[in-house]
């Protein structure tokens, strides 16, 4: 399965911004949506409203700031070639190249083995002030294309099957216009024509054309109709019939030169949104004039989109000619700064983490010193409302009396706990303990082992601390999957004898 990615191409005209995000998937490439940019608008706002995130981005600027040559060169190396073209192109271009950003791509080699590449340039300026516009977003590192090799693009991916030999693409916007004549793939002639759908009579006349009402008459056509054409003719926009004779005079003289006459008229740009343009075109050029819209289906505004479209295509991969004029000193500081901004957005990020965290436990601290503080000050309240009540002096000597009888005990607790702790073996512990000062202890405990109990009772004896040390029983218990061994030691102590009357203690024995 082809992997899906979402792309973004985008015409820079004067006054505004053409953008056509499509998705390059297994079903090819498909037009997600298409949006205008007035050029007061912020174009980093529609670039972060766009419906899903573009991971390539190609922009064209207008032809009138370039220009495209076809150069005949020697056979020469990949490595050498692009210093072979930079020398050329000092010759075939009005403008040194230290003023230019240019780009180039081979077309192959011609029957008298000369290599053939296809040259584009483009002022310097106008190459950074278009990066500048759409480089606004910190995630768009865009290239720059012309609109010609844009208008190529989209002609070869929309067109299909049905190719001609020769065609033009004509792109008529309001500031002015663009022929590209093509045989088969390959770029005959681009030129810019300074006649738009903005122009006014006299810009017209200025040009050298007629106006489209002298043109014409109102009764019968030059055809001999019944004057039905020449009405029509008469109520269309004067541009129409002026771009209509520049575009014509452009293709008779190349039908002259190469012998190969133009067989259809691709027509798009913002001009193409007139009523009956295409057909008012198709009746002054006599070719058939098709409009070049990305998505037919979604109406003749999207003839308006082609060159946005055709950057798209550059932009998915799928362009047949690939031209890239943004030079390699801009897009390394464009690379150079994202990645310092990634760091610097991390290590906000990180510090704003840490700071929340940071606040978050102080918070934390600070209410438990405030909950202590309210239960100490509570305490004190307590106790300065109820003092305690002194403790009678008949329980204060039950107390000593007791304190007495436990220190004068044969074995006491606290020693009786301590030998039990050493001499209990390894697997052994101690579950219940009964204790009598007069009479010994009773003591019941578990073992992982079956001879743990009988090993207590030995360690036991042999500490001489009680009498006797008797096994009561040893049972075999389930504690979860764990068998063990229940069993109950009783530690006698015999009862201490009584001097008789008379009779003085023994040696070592405490009264």
């Amino acid at each position: 399965m082809a992997k899906s990615n979402v792309v973004l191409g985008i015409e820079l005209l004067d006054d505004e911004a053409r953008l056509a995000l499509a998705e390059n998937g297994e079903n090819g490439l498909t037009l997600l949506a298409t949006q205008r940019v007035a050029a007061g608008e912020d174009m980093s706002r529609a670039l972060r409203g766009l419906a899903r995130r573009p991971s390539v981005v190609v922009c064209a600027v207008p032809l009138e700031n370039g220009a495209i040559r076809i150069l005949s060169l020697p056979p020469s190396t990949e490595d050498n070639l692009e210093r072979v073209v930079g020398m050329e192109a000092e010759s075939v271009l009005p403008l040194p190249t230290e003023e230019m950003a240019l780009s180039h791509q081979v077309l192959g080699m011609t029957e008298q083995s000369r290599l053939e590449v296809l040259l584009a340039a483009c002022r310097l300026p106008v190459v950074q002030r278009a990066l500048a516009r759409v480089n606004c977003a910190p995630w768009v590192s865009s290239s720059v294309t012309l609109s010609a090799a844009a208008l190529l693009n989209a002609v070869q991916q929309v067109r299909g099957s049905g190719r001609e030999d020769v065609c033009a693409v004509l792109c008529v916007e309001a500031q002015g216009s663009e022929l590209l004549v093509l045989d088969h793939t390959r770029i005959v002639t681009a030129q810019s024509i300074p006649i738009g759908c903005g122009a006014n009579p006299a810009a017209a006349e200025a040009a050298g054309a007629r106006p489209a009402e002298a043109a014409t008459a109102n009764g019968p056509d030059a055809r001999g109709g019944d004057g039905a054409v020449g009405v029509l003719a008469a109520a269309a926009p004067p541009w129409i019939s002026t771009l209509s004779q520049q575009v014509r005079y452009a293709l008779q003289a190349l039908s002259y030169e190469r012998g190969a006459p133009v067989e259809r008229l691709y027509l798009c740009g913002s001009g193409s949104g007139a009523p009956n343009a295409d057909w008012r075109i198709s009746e002054q050029l006599d070719l058939p004039v098709t409009l070049l819209a990305p998505e037919p289906a979604r109406g003749a505004d999207q003839a308006a989109f082609a060159v946005a479209y055709g950057c798209a295509v550059q932009a998915a991969g799928a362009a047949q000619l690939t031209l890239n004029l943004t030079p390699a000193r801009i897009t390394v500081a464009r690379e150079v700064e994202q990645r310092r901004q990634n760091v610097l957005s991390w290590g906000a990020l990180a510090s704003a983490v840490v700071l929340a965290t940071g606040l978050v436990f102080g918070a934390a601290v600070y209410q438990k010193q405030q909950a202590l503080a309210a239960a100490e000050s509570r305490l004190r309240a307590l106790g300065m409302a109820a003092p305690a009540p002194p403790i009678p002096a008949a329980d204060l000597k039950a107390v000593a009396t007791a304190v007495d009888e436990a220190s004068e005990a044969r074995v006491r607790p606290a020693d009786l706990l301590a030998l039990l702790s050493a001499q209990l073996p390894t697997g052994a512990w101690l579950a219940e303990l009964t204790y009598n000062s007069e009479t010994g202890a009773v003591v019941r405990g578990y073992s992982t082992s079956s001879g743990g109990a009988q090993a207590a009772q030995n360690r036991m004896l042999r500490q001489q601390v009680f009498d006797e040390v008797l096994l009561d029983y040893v049972t075999e218990e389930q504690i979860g999957d764990v068998p063990v061994w229940g069993f109950q030691l009783t530690c006698r102590l015999r009862p201490k004898e009584q001097p008789r009357r008379g009779q003085r203690p023994a040696a070592g024995t405490r009264r």
